[in-house]
């Protein structure tokens, strides 16, 4: 374990944040106005998530000892205050022409007193609004029935970590500190990739996987989609708590000698949603 990463230095630095990050999507002012079925459902949806973002946020800090925080967390208007600091950050971006969305990627931090912020930056282009009703996040596409994806299906090649990480609350609750996961991109040399194109995946020193660098990732055993336990040290994000509260996948634990080169995974996280990779050792 290097120096810093359980108590001193990490832990006690006053500009740590514990951070949650999530998509939000804009909408034209008059589809909104139409209650048109695939924008209710995404609404109705982002309220469930966000509600699991707190939960998460609240969790970092109960880790950390921040009473301040916990104690905002758990004010009734908690989700309010973290809904308008979604929309304050993505109020600078212009809304999309009517039939259109355009993707919000928020950054939300919390500083040790309780302060909240959230960062916005565009993800891509606006899209066409009829896109949304095959949002992976209103469909989770776990299938019990089946251990693969569509042949023509765009996959994320994924490696394996080549280094062991030693878990610890650094690893189990996001914040600032993010060394971890950049070193074993770094080691993988795919910190240039572009987000969903290439992953490496993270095990402890078992030999037992906790997570993907930017992912939760999913694994077909025994007829069954299994994520990584919790106590490996990984983290518990918001899409691997969504898809273990609907019951699409249990936790289990992965030993590194179980892969197979050319097995087809799961990928999740909160901003692109669920999306295939397939194993490459």
């Amino acid at each position: 374990m290097e120096s810093g990463h359980m108590g001193g230095s990490i832990d006690t630095n006053p500009d740590l944040n514990i951070i949650t990050t999530l998509k939000h999507i804009l909408f034209n002012t008059e589809d909104i106005q139409q209650l048109l079925p695939p924008i209710t459902k995404w609404q109705e949806t982002e309220t469930k998530l966000l509600t699991l973002h707190q939960h998460r946020l609240h969790a970092a800090a109960s880790a950390y000892s921040w009473t301040a925080v916990c104690e905002h967390l758990e004010r009734h208007d908690s989700i309010p205050r973290l809904r308008h600091a979604i929309v304050e950050a993505s109020a600078q971006y212009q809304k999309p022409e009517k039939g259109m969305i355009k993707d919000v990627r928020i950054r939300i931090l919390i500083d040790h007193d309780g302060h909240i912020r959230a960062e916005g930056t565009p993800m891509g282009e606006p899209k066409v609004l009829e896109t949304l009703r095959n949002d992976t996040l209103l469909h989770i596409p776990l299938d019990a029935r089946s251990s693969g994806f569509s042949p023509d299906s765009r996959y994320s090649i994924v490696s394996v970590d080549s280094l062991p990480t030693t878990p610890g609350r650094y690893t189990m609750y996001k914040t600032t500190y993010r060394a971890p996961w950049d070193r074993a991109r770094e080691r993988t040399g795919i910190t240039k990739c572009a987000p969903g194109e290439r992953e490496v995946l993270l095990f402890n020193p078992k030999h037992e996987i906790m997570e993907a660098s930017l992912c939760t990732v999913y694994f077909y055993r025994q007829r069954q989609w299994v994520v990584p336990a919790s106590d490996t040290g990984g983290m518990q994000s918001v899409t691997k708590t969504w898809a273990l509260e609907a019951g699409l996948c249990v936790e289990g634990l992965i030993k590194v000698d179980e892969l197979q080169d050319g097995e087809a995974v799961w990928l999740s996280n909160a901003l692109r949603g669920f999306f295939p990779g397939k194993i490459r050792l």
